[in-house]
């Protein structure tokens, strides 16, 4: 599952989309997009895997981390302010890996977030909107959302709808709302879920 990299992303906007034509980039193209979040610029990692990177790239990414998912591609959090991981650390979604800011090529504060199917292959790389569940456009992220209501029923019964993303026919909602609405208690220990009624 993947999850979008500010905790609010209601008060987040696009500023630069992906596949972009632009020759200042060496695939002569803008490889992920460009948010900037009005609210907390606490940035977090979209999904789980490791840190492969931790650098900083004064001419483009400035201070920046690769995150290698299980699906063998990799993350890139660029711009950053502060990196809070280290080098071939396991990092979980939601957890909180750096601040937002302006380093390296960057004209004002944001995260440039990017996908790429095989790490360091600037022309090989996904659609990151897509990946995210936001349509690939300039704009503010609650009007480029493709979210929809996803019905759900208990074993006992109940039906509730909560808001999910329909990625490829599939429809993904996050764990913790599913359980809040169940009447379930959810916490984190140490990068563990704890779940008590």
């Amino acid at each position: 599952m993947v999850i979008f990299p500010f905790r609010n992303k209601n008060v987040c906007r696009v500023t630069k989309i992906y596949a972009l034509k632009d020759d200042r980039y060496k695939s002569g193209k803008h490889n992920g997009i460009d948010l900037v979040s009005d609210g907390s610029r606490d940035v977090l990692a979209i999904s789980g895997g490791s840190v492969i990177r931790n650098g900083y790239l004064p001419s483009s990414w400035g201070k920046y981390i690769v995150i290698r998912h299980k699906d063998g591609k990799s993350a890139v959090y660029a711009h950053l302010s502060e990196s809070k991981v280290k080098l071939n650390q396991y990092v979980v979604e939601d957890e909180n890996i750096g601040v937002m800011g302006s380093t390296g090529n960057s004209t004002g504060s944001h995260l440039h977030i990017e996908i790429q199917n095989k790490y360091y292959t600037p022309s090989d790389t996904s659609d990151i909107a897509e990946y995210l569940g936001i349509k690939n456009k300039v704009g503010k992220v609650e009007d480029v959302l493709q979210t929809e209501l996803v019905k759900i029923k208990t074993p006992k019964g109940q039906e509730f709808a909560i808001e999910g993303i329909n990625i490829e026919g599939s429809n993904y909602v996050k764990l913790r709302p599913v359980l809040e609405a169940l009447g379930f208690k959810v916490g984190w220990e140490n990068k563990t879920v704890i779940i008590e009624e």
